[in-house]
């Protein structure tokens, strides 16, 4: 069975534009990416070891704590998320008596989809030895939305160990494996009209991009961030700036720590990963602007055109937008996929999540870092990945607006090598996929060690 993300219904907005798509392969096949990034963090040894515990007992070990923590967290949010909806007071975490178990109601004050089933368990990464676990079925930890859609995460790592509360695990194998557990339904269904008990009650906006009736795309304004956008274009989508990564980044870093500080280091590292997810998102051109390249005067020509009902030049600017999106990211997921069979230390991709030379290039990761370096950064460099692609993949791909982006075509397809013929073109691609890989690589470094050595207040 070939290998497919859970970003099936990543949705792509801008202006009064929504479309979406079937499917669509995670950026940075986030445990492969992860355990390259950070095999060199000190903290992250192989003799780093924690003791697996289920999320009910860490919420049932701390639950004033945690308490406390969200109220200083609701506040942050308040004055440092624009567009932030306050937190509903019923949802509000309180340790008194009540219907709902605590880690129930932790799930419900995050926001997250509270049908998530959080298993132990870990992610395998080939040619990684382990010690000797179970196989556990990747669907005990998906919603039960997905399971029930008969989708099942077979991503590049493919198999998936069952752990017990109590045993022990290295912290890098705790960190890889929660790195695509964001993808796997905790953003699903939050929105106000996505037809869920829960997202009706969570206080979020109607879905501001996508299709609301569609599972999928619901994620999408969770794991995006435009925040570089014209002023003319939020003035005709005001909705653009609903996307809320820093929202996640900064309560599972806070949640992070406050493991860390009460003795569940398997949870500080876990939700290090959960946050790590988001990060990773952030540095592709793709989830930080919606049309990388297309300049803001055909955006608004096609805009108003479409208000007067006519959808032709929306509807190709979008479909290209789509194939380049998905063509990128299949070509990195490929390309990662490739690297770790070959167990080549010298691959290129390889060595560029794991050079750490540009890492202090950046400044320190804090509040900021997301908004003012990640996400500035690949929009920064939308325009110039575009131009790579279109020299590099035949034009039905990624620059012809009758063709709808089509992944069993491209899984027919045993290399894309094969589709990136001249190799004048192709190094430039690879080149270019080296950057964002090496770039992916610091920030993700960068935020670990800031997740570790600076508290919040």
């Amino acid at each position: 069975m070939k290998s497919r993300s859970l970003c099936f219904g990543l949705a792509i907005g801008t202006g009064l534009i929504s479309l979406h798509v079937p499917h669509a392969y995670a950026w940075s096949d986030h445990g492969l990416g992860t355990w390259l990034a950070l095999k060199a963090v000190p903290e992250l040894n192989p003799a780093a070891k924690v003791r697996a515990e289920t999320f009910e007992d860490f919420v049932a070990a701390e639950p004033e704590a945690i308490a406390a923590m969200l109220i200083v967290e609701e506040t942050w949010a308040r004055v440092n998320v624009v567009s932030y909806p306050a937190l509903p007071d019923s949802l509000r975490f309180h340790t008194g008596a009540g219907p709902l178990k605590l880690h129930d109601r932790l799930l419900r004050a995050l926001r997250l989809n509270p049908t998530v089933p959080l298993p132990l368990f870990l992610q395998q990464i080939p040619g990684v030895s382990y010690d000797s676990s179970p196989e556990m079925d990747p669907r005990e930890a998906l919603i039960p939305l997905f399971v029930s859609g008969g989708h099942r995460p077979t991503l590049a790592i493919e198999k998936f160990l069952k752990l017990q509360p109590g045993q022990a695990v290295a912290a890098l194998d705790v960190v890889v494996s929660a790195a695509d557990e964001p993808d796997f339904g905790m953003d699903i269904g939050l929105w106000k009209d996505n037809g869920t008990p829960f997202g009706a009650e969570y206080g979020f906006s109607k879905q501001p991009f996508g299709a609301a009736h569609v599972l999928f795309s619901s994620q999408a304004p969770f794991h995006m961030g435009f925040f570089h956008e014209p002023g003319v274009i939020y003035a005709f989508r005001k909705s653009l700036k609903n996307t809320y990564p820093e929202m996640r980044i900064h309560q599972f870093t806070s949640l992070a720590r406050l493991a860390f500080e009460t003795g569940h280091a398997y949870w500080g590292w876990r939700l290090i990963g959960w946050a790590l997810h988001y990060v990773q998102d952030l540095t592709q051109p793709y989830h930080t602007t919606p049309l990388p390249g297309t300049n803001t005067r055909t955006i608004l020509f096609a805009a108003i055109r479409d208000l007067v009902g006519i959808h032709g030049p929306v509807t190709r600017i979008v479909r290209l937008a789509t194939n380049r999106h998905f063509t990128l990211e299949k070509f990195q997921f490929e390309s990662v996929r490739e690297a770790l069979e070959q167990q080549d230390p010298n691959n290129r991709y390889s060595s560029a999540m794991r050079d750490m030379r540009a890492d202090a290039t950046y400044p320190a990761f804090d509040d900021t870092y997301v908004r003012q370096v990640i996400t500035k950064e690949a929009c920064s460099v939308g325009k110039p990945v575009k131009s790579v692609m279109l020299r590099a993949f035949p034009k039905h791909w990624v620059n012809d607006s009758t063709h709808d982006w089509d992944e069993d075509a491209m899984d027919r397809v045993s290399s894309l090598e094969e589709i990136t013929k001249n190799p004048v073109a192709k190094e430039a691609m690879e080149a270019m996929l080296e950057g964002l890989l090496r770039k992916m690589g610091s920030h993700s470094r960068n935020y670990v060690n800031s997740a570790l050595k600076v508290p919040r207040p």
